[in-house]
């Protein structure tokens, strides 16, 4: 996801929690090697990064049938992505969601 512009997705059933929301854009941040994931009213923004950057070794649980959904046909079109939770009282403590991790075709 290193491009100076932003890409946009669709999210036909929106994102658990946010159901409402179907649009979003994803745009560089100046602080690698995060993403920021911003709804296209800009309501709702979710810092996201591919979970690989940190465990090289993560396996989610993304059944084939998931891929075809969203029409990914091969591997060079996969991307996943987990939502990152930043503690607002220290900015110290970070979490990914590893459970539940955003999955995007970069063709579509």
């Amino acid at each position: 996801m290193q491009n100076e512009l932003s890409i946009k997705f669709d999210f036909p059933e929106g994102i658990l929690g946010f159901e409402e929301i179907k649009e979003f854009i994803i745009k560089d941040s100046a602080h690698k090697p995060f993403s920021i994931m911003q709804s296209i009213n800009g309501e709702i923004n979710f810092l996201v990064t591919s979970p690989f950057n940190f465990l090289e070794t993560y396996f989610p649980n993304i059944e084939e049938k998931d891929w075809l959904d969203i029409q990914a046909e091969n591997e060079n079109e996969k991307v996943i992505l987990c939502i990152i939770n930043m503690h607002v009282k220290t900015y110290k403590e970070i979490t990914a969601n590893l459970k539940a991790p955003i999955i995007l075709n970069k063709k579509n």
